[in-house]
């Protein structure tokens, strides 16, 4: 692959990729070369090919470092719900000493974060800052109190917004009868 590479990073991320699919061509069951496409894939934002691919390696819950890959694709995705069951299906599958418990619990962090925000879900950032509790990072937790107040306060200014508008309205239609 190194040869592949040409001046410019993207014409040598094309040269690569195609060499690379090749390559797969002739050993369809190498997971080494599947693993360096989906992550190619991923690194070019390319999510769902990369998804495609990562999916053609193994059993993920089996593999914390294909479930972590896969999470991050449906992550990408906007599929939080699928990213979640792969990562905590993997997780349940690990030993408490296992290193990639710290690093499942990182990514399901990431997916609750992002998910929360998108859904301005409390609960969603609340399950995210006990991830990040037990990947060993107290900093993001914290941080996701301060996100959760946030979310709380908007949805508190929102629904007063809310009610004004409503009552807006219905003095209009009184107004209009």
């Amino acid at each position: 692959i190194g040869m592949a590479r040409g001046d410019s990073a993207d014409g040598g991320l094309r040269e690569a990729s195609t060499l690379l699919e090749a390559l797969i061509r002739e050993d369809p069951a190498n997971t080494d070369l599947l693993r360096i496409s989906a992550s190619l894939h991923l690194a070019s934002g390319r999510h769902q090919e990369a998804l495609s691919t990562f999916l053609r390696i193994g059993d993920p819950v089996k593999d914390p470092a294909l479930a972590m890959s896969i999470g991050r694709c449906y992550r990408a995705l906007d599929r939080y719900t699928e990213a979640i069951t792969v990562l905590t299906e993997a997780l349940a599958n690990l030993n408490a000493g296992d290193p990639a418990v710290k690093g499942i619990h990182y990514q399901l962090a990431r997916t609750h974060e992002t998910a929360g925000i998108q859904k301005l879900s409390t609960d969603q950032i609340a399950s995210a800052r006990g991830h990040y509790l037990s990947a060993g990072m107290p900093e993001e937790a914290e941080r996701m109190k301060q996100v959760n107040a946030q979310i709380a306060e908007y949805k508190a200014k929102d629904a007063v917004a809310r009610e004004k508008w409503l009552a807006d309205r219905r003095g209009q239609d009184a107004e209009a009868a």
